[in-house]
């Protein structure tokens, strides 16, 4: 959300050393045999997304 302003100078980082710890995600849902094309593609998205390498 931040990002535009980030670029443009606005806003930027003080603290350059600190970072939110790793946080665990789930993602629940009742079984993969009858999930809907929408659900899979927002779950990998959502991996894509939080992945931490």
């Amino acid at each position: 959300m931040a990002q535009a302003r980030v670029r443009s100078g606005e806003l930027r980082r003080v603290l350059n050393a600190w970072c939110l710890p790793p946080e665990p995600a789930w993602a629940v849902f009742l079984g993969r045999r009858l999930m809907p094309s929408k659900t899979r593609a927002f779950i990998e998205m959502l991996e894509a997304a939080l992945k931490t390498e």
